[in-house]
């Protein structure tokens, strides 16, 4: 995408006039520039910015720029670029920044394997087999809690004295509660009324 500017002449204003365009179009077209090394390089310091020198075509447009230092970069960028309350040198940094990170998200994109493809399709049903594990673990948790209710429950019913069966009601939600709590969040914690309520249908346990 770019190559030398073999000696041409080219102004400090230029070249700002070039940076300011090549990093917007990274912005915009992040793609074109996934390949460019000597750019993506440039791009992780002001320094590096300010250095880089080349000729960039796409697009039906060329863009050339030439190495300038950092000290000089910064006084053209506040010339050309400030406007209102706005530094010319802070918008060509944030510039920077947004490049880079755009760039770098194109190339996270581009490695991210899709269902279209065989790597993807494998991907996905490894996902899939592991979330169906994780699913058939807590299905089988929360049947040993139930069959445990349920036997909570049977004992309780088949006791008559309150204190006693308030007792077992007791052990009985402690032991429910420990073998969810084997689940993996958020499937490990039960929500119950600290109030025990009665089973016998009656309102007075006397």
């Amino acid at each position: 995408m770019n190559k030398k500017t073999n000696n041409l002449k080219i102004t400090y204003e230029d070249s700002a006039n070039a940076l300011y365009k090549l990093l917007n179009n990274a912005i915009d077209k992040p793609i074109l520039f996934v390949d460019d090394l000597k750019f993506k390089t440039a791009l992780q310091s002001q320094g590096g910015i300010a250095e880089l020198e080349g000729e960039w075509k796409y697009d039906d447009q060329s863009i050339v720029k030439g190495k300038i230092s950092l000290n000089t970069l910064k006084k053209y960028s506040i010339n050309l670029f400030s406007y209102n309350l706005d530094d010319g040198w802070d918008i060509i940094n944030n510039l920077r920044i947004c490049a880079k990170d755009k760039i770098e998200k194109e190339i996270n994109k581009e490695k991210k394997p899709t269902k279209r493809t065989k790597t993807g399709l494998q991907v996905l049903l490894e996902e899939n087999e592991d979330s169906l594990k994780k699913h058939k673990s807590v299905n089988f948790i929360l049947l040993q809690a139930l069959s445990s209710a349920m036997q909570t429950i049977q004992n309780i019913s088949e006791t008559s004295n309150k204190d006693l069966r308030l007792e077992r009601a007791q052990v009985g939600l402690e032991r429910i509660r420990a073998i969810v709590s084997l689940n993996q969040p958020p499937f490990n914690k039960i929500r119950t009324n600290t109030n025990v309520v009665s089973i016998s249908g009656n309102k007075s346990d006397d």
